[in-house]
């Protein structure tokens, strides 16, 4: 069985959201929390299991590249996020910028989204908040535990 490296699964994830559409940034993002899933061992939310489902959802519109992600509610310490139906990766790292930027002014953020394709390994999240010194959580539909 052949071994490809994290940097080689990347290059091809990249290459092929590219030539769906997804903008280079879209590309760069949901590459990175795809093969970030693959090297931390939960290949359920890795490459090969759903990029296959993400280009089908581009050809089909399902998932619209370059989408506008859109503030719909603006809170001092909450907001409410519109996906606009693009990569949920995109949407979700929005959401918790914006929460991680509400709880440095008022101390606590808090942000939901809507209209959002899968959103991909919610510890993605979480470590965001950790990288600014912050307690994270991130939840998905009824049937996903928080994380």
């Amino acid at each position: 069985m052949p071994v490809i490296t994290g940097t080689q699964l990347a290059l091809i994830s990249q290459n092929l959201l590219k030539a769906a559409g997804a903008s280079d940034e879209e590309a760069e993002i949901v590459t990175r929390f795809l093969v970030n899933a693959n090297l931390a061992g939960v290949d359920s939310h890795g490459v090969v299991p759903n990029l296959f489902v993400y280009l089908q959802g581009v050809r089909s519109g399902t998932i619209k590249t370059r989408a506008k992600i859109e503030v719909r509610m603006d809170g001092p310490s909450t907001a409410l996020i519109d996906g606009n139906w693009g990569f949920g990766q995109m949407t979700c790292s929005k959401a918790m910028e914006v929460a991680i930027d509400k709880a440095r002014r008022t101390g606590v953020g808090a942000v939901g989204i809507f209209n959002c394709n899968h959103i991909g390994r919610l510890a993605e999240y979480t470590q965001m908040a950790v990288d600014n010194g912050m307690i994270g959580a991130s939840h998905s539909p009824l049937s996903v535990l928080p994380f």
